[in-house]
C-alpha cells in the first residue's frame, strides 16, 4: 500500500510531494470562493437580515400605529392639515433614523400642531421636532445632546435635516 499524506486523497499512485500555491493569507479568501461558503454565509446573512428587517418593521409599524391613535386626540390642534401629510413625514422621518439604531424611540404630539420625538443612544440623546403648517413645508428641528450638554442643532426641511444628523452621527 502506498503512503496517504494529508493534503491530498489516496490514489493508488506514488505519493508525490505537493506545494500549495495558496499563501496563507489567500486561505480564508479562497475557501470563501467554494459554493457550500457562499450557500451557508448567504442563509445566515440572510436570517440575521431578515431578524434586523422583522424587528424595524416591527419597531416601524409600532410608531406609525402611535401616529394613528394620538391624531385622534390632537387633530383639532392640526387645523388645515390631513392624517395622510402627517403620516408620510412620520413614516420618512422614521424610516430613515430607526436605521441609526437607537436603543429607544418615543414620540408625542403637542397642542402646536409638532410632533416631538425622542432617539436615545448610547452617551447620546435626539430629539426631533416636526412643526406642521398648512401654508408651509413641514420644518423639522433636530437637538442632540451628551451629557445634556448640546453637541449639535439643526432646523430645515426633512431632507436637509437627516442629511445633517446622519453627517452629525458619521463624524461621531
Amino acid at each position: 500500500m502506498f503512503p496517504e499524506t494529508l493534503d491530498m486523497p489516496p490514489t493508488g499512485e506514488k505519493s508525490i510531494a505537493y506545494t500549495s500555491t495558496i499563501v496563507d493569507d489567500q486561505t480564508h479568501y479562497a475557501f470563501s470562493n467554494t459554493d457550500y461558503y457562499r450557500y451557508t454565509a448567504e442563509r445566515e446573512d440572510d436570517i440575521i437580515r431578515r431578524d434586523t428587517q422583522l424587528q424595524l418593521r416591527r419597531q416601524f409599524d409600532r410608531l406609525l400605529n402611535q401616529v394613528q391613535v394620538e391624531w385622534l386626540a390632537y387633530r383639532e390642534y392640526f387645523a388645515g392639515i390631513n392624517l395622510r401629510d402627517v403620516q408620510e413625514v412620520a413614516s420618512k422621518l422614521l424610516a430613515t433614523v430607526l436605521h441609526t439604531s437607537p436603543e429607544k424611540v418615543a414620540l408625542e404630539f403637542t397642542a402646536d400642531a409638532t410632533i416631538f420625538f425622542t432617539f436615545m443612544y448610547p452617551g447620546l440623546n435626539a430629539y426631533m421636532e416636526a412643526h406642521f403648517d398648512p401654508d408651509e413645508e413641514t420644518e423639522i428641528v433636530i437637538n442632540a445632546y451628551i451629557n445634556k450638554k448640546p453637541v449639535f442643532a439643526y432646523g430645515g426641511t426633512l431632507t436637509e435635516s437627516l442629511q445633517a444628523f446622519y453627517s452629525y452621527l458619521n463624524q461621531r
